[in-house]
């Protein structure tokens, strides 16, 4: 299934680091998308082993193979957590693209560029598992560092209205309310305005 753009809807499974909270209001609790793990954590040691983790994470992430196999997600932030990162998996796929755009300008043939890669990383992202059920809607990049208009500030006003908005999961129940700020988010040309709402599940309690 293709949103407008080519987008592919499902990004799959991603591995995050919990624990994350909002700049605003300070302290919420955040679960969205824009949690990735890039880099090590450098207050931790350094060793080998750390090392043969995270290559192996790294190179399976950036194949594509993450997002498309749960078990092998699995697998991948069980080792991490083993080395001292720890990690949750959700899964995303994104509800509203992006806006389409048809122009011959540099920036639209960036935008071209990075949605056919995205395209050909998420060509076998399967379904969700229904271990995992929806916490709400972020409104971030498909692509990775998956940049979120909710966590990152700049983009979208956290005034009252967005406070009210969210939910316990720092995240948006309300559909049309994220598509809102989807349209400011790219309104600012950041990012090439790749904005899109995506919607994020995460393990069912009781769920192994």
């Amino acid at each position: 299934m293709r949103s407008n753009m080519g987008l592919p809807t499902r990004i799959g499974y991603v591995i995050v680091r919990p624990g994350a909270s909002l700049p605003l209001p300070r302290g919420r609790l955040y679960r969205g998308i824009d949690r990735p793990l890039s880099v090590p954590d450098p207050t931790l040691p350094q060793t080998a082993s750390a090392g043969r983790v995270w290559a192996r994470y790294l190179n399976a992430d950036e194949g594509g193979l993450v997002a498309a196999d749960l078990d092998l997600a699995r697998s991948l932030a069980t080792q991490l957590a083993q080395v001292g990162e720890p990690t949750e998996v959700i899964y995303a796929e994104v509800t509203v693209p992006p806006p389409s755009t048809l122009g011959e300008s540099k920036a639209d043939r960036q935008r071209a560029d990075s949605l056919a890669w995205l395209a050909s990383r998420c060509a076998k992202v399967p379904a969700p598992s229904e271990e995992f059920e929806p916490i709400g809607f972020d409104v971030a990049t498909p692509l990775p560092t998956f940049h979120s208009a909710l966590y990152q500030p700049g983009l979208v006003r956290k005034d009252a209205r967005f406070v009210a908005n969210l939910n316990q999961s720092g995240l948006v129940d309300d559909i049309g309310y994220a598509a809102e700020l989807m349209h400011v988010a790219n309104a600012t040309g950041y990012l090439l305005s790749l904005f899109g709402v995506v919607e994020v599940r995460a393990l069912r309690r009781g769920s192994l």
